[in-house]
Formats: C-alpha cells, structure tokens, sequence
C-alpha cells in the first residue's frame, strides 16, 4: 500500500516508517505537521530539519501548518490527507504512535472518517521497547527535549548510544518518566538511521532551560 508518513524526524516517526517499509508497504511523502504551541497530538521540536531528513531517505516532504486547539489541527490535517488521498494515490498513513490512547483513537477516527488505514507499527510496545529497538538498529539519535524529573539539562543534546540507553532506563524506573519519552518526557532528533542514505549534521546548536525542562534550538546544520 501507498502510505503517507506524518514525519517529526524523531525515533517513533523514523522506526515507524522504516517498518511499514519492512512490511512491504511504499511511502509516497513524509508529512510534518507544524501545530502551534501546546499541541494535544503533534511534536513541535527540531521541525526545521524534517525536509533533511526526508531528503536523506529519497522520499518527497510536505509540511502542514495547522491552528491550535485539539479539534482544529485534527480537521485540518483531515482536509490534507483527504486531498493527498486523490493526489497521490494513496490508501493509508503511518504514524509512530506507541501508548498515547488519545492519539491513537484520533488517528482511527479519523483515517476511518477519509475511507483510509491508520497504520502505527509500534503501537502497543512494551515500555523501553522502542528506545531499545532503535539503538539495537544502529541510529544516531540524539535527545531534543526534556520535561521530566530525573532528566536534567545535561540529557540535551545527548546522543543516546548503549550506555546512554542503560542510564535513561535505570533513571526511567527510579523517577517514574516514560521510558520511550510518551507524553513528551523527552523527545529525539535522529541524525541517521538504515533508511536514511545520508547522515544529518548538526553544526551549531544551543538550548533552553528553565529549571525543570528545556530543549535543543538548532543553528546550522547540513547533511553530509
């Protein structure tokens, strides 16, 4: 089947989309939503780089801006995919959801309201599964935010290699985070990964920090 990815260029997106791949299925175009602050069911990190990343992998890039609110931005992604459904042939979408009931029941709705299939090939993993699986399969991924206790300032920008993985499942269990970062505990930029046939590069990057939470903002970067 032809499948439009919604892309954020974080793990769950990317392990997604590598394994509708995996099952046979053709990615027609990874699209990134763009929502405003505070989004109830999209990524708001990094988004700069999504049209890199999907470059990377061969596989052409839209990006959707859509208003606030939990009804709004999901009608308005509606009328995208409706119109993409025609344009592109295609019959479903991919998303890297893994336990948020919420997005999951939104994105059934509404992939059943446009006559298309929702596909989320990591939906219902075990907690820690999907970090795991990502390291296991090589990707350079690094953490773009933070918002959980036990995760301080020092986790921005961190590439989340073996030992990096040991440390964020040991600190997961003693503070009570999630520890594939559901819910936004810490969100992931990947810099590679086996679809990808180029490598993203960060050149210049600062971040925020207020105390609690912060988050990567990226300055240049390029892909190699």
């Amino acid at each position: 089947m032809r499948l439009v990815a919604l892309f954020t260029g974080g793990k769950d997106s990317t392990l997604a989309l590598e394994r509708a791949i995996e099952e046979g299925h053709s990615i027609a175009a990874c699209l990134t939503v763009v929502p405003e602050p505070n989004s109830w069911a999209f990524h708001e990190i990094c988004l700069d780089v999504t049209p890199l990343q999907a470059e990377a992998m061969g596989i052409p890039h839209l990006m959707l801006r859509v208003g606030g609110g939990k009804v709004r931005e999901i009608e308005e992604l509606g009328r995208h995919l409706a119109a993409l459904k025609d344009k592109l042939g295609v019959g479903g979408f991919v998303t890297g959801t893994i336990r948020s009931s919420y997005q999951k029941t939104r994105m059934d709705e509404l992939a059943a309201e446009l006559g298309m299939r929702h596909m989320a090939p990591n939906w219902g993993s075990p907690p820690g599964s999907v970090v795991r699986e990502v390291v296991r399969r090589g990707y350079e991924v690094l953490v773009s935010s933070v918002a959980a206790a036990g995760l301080g300032r020092e986790w921005i920008g961190r590439r989340i290699d073996a030992r990096a993985l040991e440390e964020l499942l040991d600190l997961s269990e003693r503070y009570g985070f999630d520890p594939d970062g559901e819910g936004g505990d810490y969100e992931t930029l990947v810099l590679w990964a086996p679809p990808f046939r180029r490598r993203l590069r960060i050149d210049e990057w600062t971040s925020t920090w207020d105390g609690y939470s912060g988050r990567l903002v990226l300055g240049s970067f390029r892909l190699e």
